[in-house]
């Protein structure tokens, strides 16, 4: 079920526009003001600048970050680069950088620059592409499967210390992405789904979630500390789950019993744990199985729930699995 946030009064439109603009001009300053290299590295050798216009089929390598050299406005094909490094390098829009120039790239680190949105085809020749850098950036919004539903290599994208607002896949798609890392924290994102996301690491730490629903867990380690969320709502396993320093004062044991290594610490939480909010037998704290059968307790191993107003842990049998309750 999608759960569409509107913007809060913290962040309207216009005010996310301001932020977005404050963060452009303080880059360009930032860049102004940066003393720039004097040099690129060239297959892991420094060069001057364009010292490799007449050898660019050999390149496997280049970083141009920290200079001057802006390769959206070169003409040279970079038919077998893997690894390119242009972070601190100006860039505000990345409109031409994923075009036939680099077919074969397989890294590419845009990071520090001063890019504030992405066009749903600008990476559509990157097919090759399995690592994706555009940290410290001036992003608000982004929706992930508009850009990178089909490349089905891409491993992992670093987006946190943006100014995110919201990230979302749009429902009903059957295609569905596969990566082993999403990194989104330090942003201030109040909306986010993964409908058509499946992610073995997903960083969501310091952000202003309210709610939260993750539809895809599979062995999922799962950083959402240090949000505003009161609810949870979780579908399959969590190698690590870690919620800690939220706003919960109740937790159902049907959305976190599948986490291995669990952190609850700093919220609100009185009770250890409640199926519901509001539940008042123990007969609603009782797991079932998909036969209907009752099940006998979580898979937690390790459970820290320090910090929180605890007065009292009833059926501990639910947690004959741990090793180690930190109270």
């Amino acid at each position: 079920m999608s759960v569409l946030l509107a913007f809060s009064s913290a962040y309207p439109a216009h005010n996310l526009d301001i932020l977005k603009n404050e963060c452009i001009e303080r880059s360009r300053r930032d860049f102004a003001a940066m003393k720039k290299e004097s040099k690129i590295t060239v297959n892991g050798r420094l060069m001057g600048y364009y010292g490799f216009e007449n050898s660019a089929s050999a390149l496997i390598l280049l970083d141009v970050s920290n200079t001057n050299v802006q390769l959206t406005k070169m003409n040279i094909s970079f038919t077998n680069l893997i690894m390119l490094h242009a972070s601190n390098s100006g860039l505000e829009k990345i409109d031409d950088i994923g075009n036939e120039t680099f077919p074969s790239l397989k890294f590419l680190n845009l990071s520090h620059n001063a890019i504030s949105s992405v066009v749903s085809n600008v990476f559509s020749h990157l097919r090759e592409l399995e690592v994706l850098d555009l940290s410290f950036n001036c992003f608000v919004h982004f929706n992930y499967d508009h850009v990178f539903l089909r490349h089905e290599h891409l491993k992992k994208i670093f987006l946190h210390d943006n100014l995110l607002h919201s990230v979302r896949g749009t429902a009903g798609l059957n295609h569905i992405m596969h990566l082993d890392m999403l990194d989104l924290k330090r942003n201030i994102i109040e909306e986010f789904n993964d409908f058509n996301l499946q992610v073995k690491h997903l960083e969501l730490k310091s952000n202003a979630l309210q709610t939260l629903e993750i539809h895809h867990a599979q062995s999922m380690t799962l950083d959402a500390s240090e949000n505003n969320l009161t609810s949870f709502v979780a579908l399959g396993r969590f190698t690590r789950l870690d919620l800690s320093r939220n706003d919960f004062k109740f937790l159902s044991q049907v959305e976190i019993k599948e986490a291995k290594i669990l952190n609850l610490s700093y919220n609100q939480i009185e009770s250890c744990l409640e199926s519901s909010v509001g539940a008042e037998s123990d007969e609603e704290t009782n797991f079932s199985n998909e036969d209907g059968n009752e099940r006998d307790g979580m898979i937690t191993e390790i459970l820290d729930i320090s910090h929180n107003n605890v007065s009292s842990m009833k059926d501990l049998h639910l947690f004959k699995f741990c090793e180690s309750i930190i109270l």
